[in-house]
């Protein structure tokens, strides 16, 4: 599940943006934005972040980035400002990039010997 609301919160609002552009009264390019920022988000903070919490337990880790989702979510559901939700964007993404460094190896850990493999496999399913 987590890899399936990682995944959503890169790529939703890609086929979004003329609604989006259309609610903050700008261009569709300027609204895209908000797919920047996420993928930015991601990509800068899943290494320094994962060296960051590499002591934490994995579930504590995974739930907090759970959390997150949840936040920056509502965050962006209810805003009216493109200043606030770009940011909120960011930061989902910092979660986001996280969130794909934890899952395969939680999901290994979680899972016997011999289902390590399947328990890769459904916890990356959500990717594609």
């Amino acid at each position: 599940m987590t890899s399936f609301i990682a995944t959503a919160n890169e790529t939703v609002p890609a086929g979004l943006l003329p609604d989006i552009a259309s609610g903050y009264h700008m261009s569709e390019a300027w609204a895209g934005q908000l797919v920047t920022s996420c993928a930015l988000g991601s990509g800068l903070a899943a290494i320094p972040l994962t060296a960051m919490v590499r002591r934490w337990k994995r579930r504590t880790v995974l739930l907090l980035v759970l959390a997150a989702f949840l936040v920056c979510n509502a965050i962006t559901a209810v805003s009216t400002s493109f200043v606030l939700t770009l940011a909120t964007r960011f930061a989902v993404g910092l979660a986001t990039g996280l969130a794909w460094c934890q899952l395969a190896s939680y999901a290994r850990r979680i899972a016997p010997a011999s289902m390590q493999g399947r328990a890769l496999a459904i916890a990356m399913i959500g990717i594609p």
